[in-house]
């Protein structure tokens, strides 16, 4: 298991800069339908993995990120400026996390 773990920390920035793409991308104007939905995907993948190998503030950071994304997958959502700005920092946070580095 141990080895497993270190494994997925060389992995996490990759995952981590996987998800910091699609959001430049979505804040940058993309195809928000979509892409929010794969953010979504992505975060709650993220949580599930990170809560698998120990580490909780990269699995709350993710969660968090995950659950602000809900509202915005849904049909004709559109994204507020404060949702907006709330992703953002949840992103940054995400990067941030500790074993995110």
């Amino acid at each position: 298991l141990a080895e497993l773990r270190a494994e997925y920390r060389r992995a996490l920035p990759a995952k981590l800069s996987e998800i910091e793409g699609l959001w430049q991308g979505l804040s940058a104007g993309a195809e928000p339908a979509a892409g929010f939905s794969e953010l979504r995907r992505l975060a709650h993948t993220l949580a599930g993995a990170a809560r698998t190998f120990g580490l909780p503030a990269v699995t709350d950071a993710a969660r968090a990120l995950e659950q602000a994304l809900l509202p915005l997958c849904e049909p004709g959502a559109t994204a507020r400026t404060g949702e907006v700005q709330r992703i953002a920092l949840l992103v940054d946070a995400l990067k941030r996390s500790p074993a995110a580095d």
